[in-house]
């Protein structure tokens, strides 16, 4: 049997041991961030005003300057408390190889550690706010539709600011149901404003649980990658790993127990979305897994039995 690297010197790891400790990692995290990210999106809202929003309905689009603005609000979110997050879901992807190896550290300043998290801050950055200003476009071509007034409008739309294109759609076209059936602006405002709670909600834990996974997962590959260059580890190959429940998607589920090489990639459909997209985990957004190393070779060459 090979042995397995990932747990304590005493203890080697299973599937549901990486499994839980991800789970954990997720559990004491993700609230906190929902709750941050729907904050963020309230301010988002009350920093744009009705008036703004009615001269969007008559012009029939938004001012190209809000996505500026947005740009640097989300900007200052990655780097004021995404950023921070993504450090401490690294540092928990690496507690098992720092409990293997008692002073071993991490170089929180290496490259890898770097173009990681560079590329992942431009693109949440540049996909937050182009995605915020079509989801917005696409509300005022809704509502020039509806012959209703711009200031009853104005209304209904500002609370879907954060939400997706299609999420924001959705709740519009709820909007326009609940007036075009007979009710009031203020009644069908309110159910309107409760379902964009829960959708912001339910937006806010997907995004929480696909960076912390994320960045969870990188974190623990250049550890890996780190610990190997230093002698401490040898050949490796990474196991993925599925949550094991009843959400798992035909995606994870196809790819459970798959097999790669250290420097290899896991066959999945989609387009590279990040770096290293198909190397590590998340394979999608939402995504709960997560991988398993096992060494089979040591690092003076010696196969692993």
């Amino acid at each position: 049997m090979p042995i397995l690297f990932y747990g304590t010197v005493v203890k080697a790891a299973s599937r549901d041991d990486v499994l839980k400790l991800l789970r954990s990692f997720l559990d004491q995290r993700e609230k906190s961030l929902v709750r941050i990210l729907v904050r963020f999106w309230d301010e988002q809202k009350k920093a744009i005003t009705y008036k703004e929003i009615r001269e969007a309905i008559l012009n029939g689009s938004l001012d190209i300057d809000k996505l500026t603005v947005w740009q640097e609000d989300y900007a200052v979110f990655v780097a004021k408390i995404l950023a921070p997050e993504w450090a401490k879901a690294m540092n928990a992807g690496m507690k098992q190889l720092k409990e293997r190896f008692p002073g071993w550290e991490y170089d929180v300043t290496s490259d890898r550690i770097a173009r990681f998290v560079s590329e992942r801050s431009g693109l949440f950055v540049t996909n937050c706010a182009q995605n915020q200003l079509e989801a917005l476009n696409e509300l005022l071509k809704m509502a020039v539709d509806t012959g209703m007034p711009a200031d009853q409008l104005s209304r209904a739309i500002r609370p879907l600011i954060g939400l997706t294109k299609r999420q924001a759609a959705t709740n519009f076209q709820y909007y326009c149901d609940l007036r075009a059936g007979g009710t009031g602006h203020k009644a069908a405002l309110d159910k309107c404003i409760r379902l964009a709670g829960k959708q912001h909600r339910y937006r806010a834990m997907n995004i929480a649980r696909t960076e912390l996974a994320w960045a969870y997962n990188k974190g623990e590959y250049a550890g890996v990658k780190q610990a190997q260059a230093e002698k401490l580890l040898g050949d490796l190959k990474k196991v993925w790993c599925t949550a094991e429940d009843e959400r798992v998607c035909s995606i994870c589920g196809e790819l459970d127990g798959q097999e790669a090489p250290m420097e290899g990639s896991f066959q999945f459909p989609g387009d590279s979305l990040w770096a290293g997209f198909k190397e590590t985990p998340p394979a999608h957004n939402g995504c709960r897994c997560v991988l398993l190393y096992i060494e089979i070779k040591s690092p003076f060459g010696a196969e692993r039995r």
